[in-house]
């Protein structure tokens, strides 16, 4: 039963992406991406809010990425196993 219970939520992990475009990227557009901590049911955000200037510094940012992928989906079911608390995504921002 507990294995059952594990793979129905595995399957029940949606992807889903988030894009912010401004502009069109380059052939030479850096992407720097990291992961991005929410906790309490998505309500409390664990890492600082991501900020493309800060990121970018002098470059121009063309886009903004916020993703659960399927590793996001399945550290969120193995914390959920002990205590449903924690809800990674990752965050990426292209530069000019």
């Amino acid at each position: 039963m507990k294995y059952l219970i594990i793979l129905a939520s595995l399957i029940m992990t949606g992807c889903h992406t988030i894009h912010f475009d401004k502009g069109e990227p380059s052939e030479s557009s850096v992407t720097y991406e990291r992961w991005h901590h929410n906790f309490a049911l998505d309500l409390y955000e664990g890492s600082a809010p991501v900020d493309p200037s800060e990121r970018c510094g002098d470059k121009e940012w063309t886009s903004v990425k916020t993703e659960l992928s399927f590793v996001n989906g399945l550290a969120t079911n193995v914390g959920a196993m002990i205590l449903p608390l924690w809800y990674p995504k990752t965050a990426s921002v292209s530069c000019k």
